[in-house]
């Protein structure tokens, strides 16, 4: 029985390609296809980082111009409810960290207004001058 066994194993392992053989079959075409992709991704990368330095500009400057409008906007404003509107849209922008001295100015004029007769305006001086560090009592309502 031992016997037998060794014999279907040595006809199977013969019957397999050897690995040699298909290396040098088709190596000379793996290698030509690498090189000539190599060349392609080359091109491709090229023009993808063209682009996305570009991009990148682009997205800088409107992320600049975003930043001049809203201190702008921010400085000018003259009414309460509308600059705290407008400090609760650039904090939820996410640019509030580029405008922290136009923010802290605006809500030092805005600490000492009285919104007792809006509870709208209440609320939102009550959470912008907690949430920028400024002291302020919960019991305004």
């Amino acid at each position: 029985m031992a016997v037998t066994t060794q014999l279907r194993v040595s006809y199977l392992t013969n019957s397999l390609p050897r690995c040699n053989s298909w290396t040098s079959t088709y190596q000379s075409r793996i290698l030509s296809l690498k090189n000539s992709n190599s060349r392609i991704m080359h091109s491709k990368l090229s023009i993808k980082s063209i682009a996305f330095n570009d991009k990148k500009e682009d997205k800088t400057r409107s992320l600049d111009q975003v930043k001049r409008r809203s201190r702008e906007v921010l400085l000018n404003s003259s009414d309460p409810i509308e600059t705290m509107k407008m400090i609760e849209s650039i904090q939820g922008l996410g640019i509030s960290h580029h405008l922290e001295d136009e923010i802290n100015m605006q809500l030092e004029r805005i600490c000492d207004w009285d919104a007792s007769t809006n509870l709208f305006a209440t609320s939102l001086q009550f959470r912008l001058l907690r949430h920028n560090g400024w002291p302020t009592c919960s019991g305004t309502l």
